[in-house]
């Protein structure tokens, strides 16, 4: 983990911070007309939330929102956020009835919820735009060598290219050389003879194995010694639908094909 992702998930947690205290300050505001009430007052509710905050963004963390590389644009994120503050609104109800055994109105949670949801999707949502500008701009990417010059492996540089991906391909190997030169304006710099050169002279972090599959085991032992990333398309082994994806099944790593048909309410479970 670089220090750059390190610190822009570090802010993300601060900013999001700031915008749950935010949203139950809002809530109370709109409610009350921004004046404290005598039955409830704004200084006592707003401690029991700043404290409150914490465990909201530890749920956030135990709920995979700030995982990397994640895709923030889906359904499965935005019910990470609407799952963590159901549970924080009910610890703060708790938590302010077990202290004070009153609680001024029912309103103002759905108010938090409203502004906590919203504001938290837009806080990810804006951070994930300004990363992918920062990725356009080299900040923060990983070095990455594609093995094989196939169509495949074309297909892959350019989609990352085209997402501005975390993953910066600078580099392309073929065990059976190739005739051109580049890949969607990646240099092919050899055969795999010049595998281990390549990683040093290039600073590679990360290795995308498109072809070249006898070659495997070496490389993936390369890449354990060497604390570098590796990654291999199911492809390679001749599993060549779209829909695929890693799970596991009692502990056991499998490659499992998603249905087509998948519903909205499917995808949320």
């Amino acid at each position: 983990m670089s220090s750059h992702h390190t610190r822009t998930k570090l802010f993300q947690i601060f900013f999001d911070f700031l915008i749950i205290n935010g949203a139950i300050a809002l809530a109370y505001g709109i409610r009350t007309g921004f004046a404290s009430h005598a039955s409830f007052p704004f200084s006592e509710y707003m401690q029991t939330g700043f404290l409150l905050s914490f465990f909201w963004i530890l749920v956030l963390f135990f709920s995979r929102s700030y995982k990397y590389d994640q895709d923030i644009l889906t359904i499965r994120h935005f019910q990470r956020i609407v799952y963590t503050n159901l549970i924080g609104i009910a610890t703060l109800l708790g938590t302010y009835f077990f202290l004070s055994e009153t609680f001024f109105s029912r309103l103002i949670i759905l108010y938090i919820f409203l502004f906590s949801t919203l504001g938290l999707s837009a806080s990810h949502i804006a951070m994930h735009m300004i990363q992918k500008q920062l990725y356009r701009r080299g900040v923060g990417t990983i070095k990455t060598l594609v093995i094989g010059s196939n169509r495949k492996a074309q297909q892959i540089i350019e989609n990352l290219q085209k997402k501005h991906s975390r993953y910066q391909v600078v580099a392309v190997l073929d065990g059976y050389g190739a005739k051109e030169k580049e890949i969607a304006g990646v240099s092919i710099l050899g055969k795999l003879d010049k595998f281990e050169q390549v990683i040093h002279d290039q600073k590679i972090e990360h290795i995308i194995q498109v072809d070249n599959l006898e070659q495997t085991l070496n490389i993936i032992h390369f890449a354990e010694k060497n604390d570098i990333g590796y990654s291999m398309i199911p492809y390679l082994l001749g599993a060549y639908h779209e829909n695929i994806d890693v799970c596991n099944i009692d502990s056991i790593p499998m490659i499992q094909v998603a249905n087509k048909q998948r519903s909205i309410f499917e995808d949320m479970f």
